[in-house]
């Protein structure tokens, strides 16, 4: 199967809206902040979103207690996170609330996986 971006009329309209209302505000027992998406591409065999995170997430590092961390968590050398894991922890948290959002675009999204790329701020 081809890997080819599919560039029509549609989805550069779809591109424009998204810079203008691409953005929503999340509020879970797990994250809070807003996503906003910076960047879609429509293939053959489905679309695919990059979005960018501002906000907390709500998690435990190095076997202590749940607290609410920041972008900075992941510079801080005393403690040892993964980025990996801290992005597909943003994707799952964020999945429902961007699945919901991009209906209205027309854009589907089913699966976590279909965000690509995550920009913590």
């Amino acid at each position: 199967m081809a890997r080819y971006v599919t560039d029509i009329e549609t989805t550069k309209s779809v591109k424009k809206a998204l810079n203008k209302y691409g953005s929503l505000d999340i509020f879970h027992e797990k994250a809070k902040g807003s996503v906003k998406v910076i960047g879609y591409r429509k293939y053959s065999w489905g679309d695919e979103i990059d979005i960018e995170f501002t906000g907390k997430v709500h998690a435990r590092v190095s076997w202590g207690k749940l607290e609410w961390f920041g972008h900075s968590v992941l510079d801080d050398k005393n403690k040892r996170v993964s980025k990996v894991k801290v992005n597909r922890f943003i994707k799952r948290c964020c999945l429902q609330d961007i699945k919901i959002h991009m209906n209205y675009f027309g854009i589907r999204i089913d699966q976590y996986s279909q965000i690509k790329k995550i920009k913590w701020s």
